[in-house]
């Protein structure tokens, strides 16, 4: 029985081409670095190694603490570097500056009517996107499809978690801390190596959003279809 749908952000509930919106935040966050009175191209190297350090992380430490030893070995010499100060700024460009960055995604209602339906059968609704932004970003992309916090049960978010996909850990991290059985999850998203193939590997049923797929499903026993078609996916 399902109990709970965990739904992937970025090319799933937020329709996007992953690498144009990369492109454009990138941009956004390197004149922000700029302004802030940073070597903007250095600073982004720093962003590049504290992701790095996320995804290579074994679950010592939040995604927060490894994204910015990351970042302090890039920016350890650059004597404006204030992490402290950084961070403060850094919380306030994805609260004004980043929603620029919705130019570069299709947003549509689809995933609103997707996860109020959801809401209304009864099953808990996690957010299950790739936890390498601090949480403050993540809303910032769930307003642009007229979602928020109070919309979902867990969010994951570099905060609060200890891994990054596609490590199956990141996925048992969710199974444990919503008390949950793989049995009783549906995970949906877009990406093969980073949704499908990870939850798979647990024994998570997974459904594969074509619209903006990134890599082969070929050979992989997964359900498949477009965003629209979801809620006849999960027949409620």
């Amino acid at each position: 029985m399902v109990k709970a749908v965990l739904f992937d952000l970025d090319g799933t509930l937020l329709p996007m081409d992953n690498d144009y919106f990369t492109k454009c935040y990138l941009k956004l966050l390197g004149k922000k670095f700029y302004e802030l009175g940073y070597d903007g191209e250095k600073a982004i190297k720093g962003v590049w190694n504290g992701l790095k350090h996320m995804v290579g992380n074994n679950g010592t430490k939040s995604n927060e603490e490894a994204f910015w030893k990351g970042f302090d070995q890039v920016m350890a010499s650059d004597l404006n570097h204030d992490r402290a100060q950084l961070n403060t700024l850094l919380l306030g460009f994805y609260q004004n500056e980043f929603h620029d960055a919705k130019a570069a995604t299709a947003p549509s209602h689809i995933a609103k009517d997707i996860v109020e339906k959801v809401k209304q059968a009864g099953h808990k609704v996690i957010l299950a996107t790739n936890p390498i932004f601090p949480r403050e970003a993540v809303l910032s992309r769930l307003s642009w499809i007229d979602l928020t916090q109070d919309d979902f049960d867990y969010i994951t978010t570099y905060e609060i978690s200890h891994y990054c996909k596609p490590n199956p850990d990141y996925y048992k991290e969710i199974l444990e801390n919503c008390n949950l059985q793989p049995a009783e999850c549906v995970m949906i998203g877009n990406d093969v190596k980073e949704d499908i193939v990870p939850a798979s590997s647990l024994q998570i049923p997974t459904y594969l959003v074509k619209d903006y797929q990134i890599g082969d499903e070929s050979g992989l026993d997964t359900d498949a279809g477009s965003l629209a078609q979801v809620i006849a996916y999960l027949n409620i």
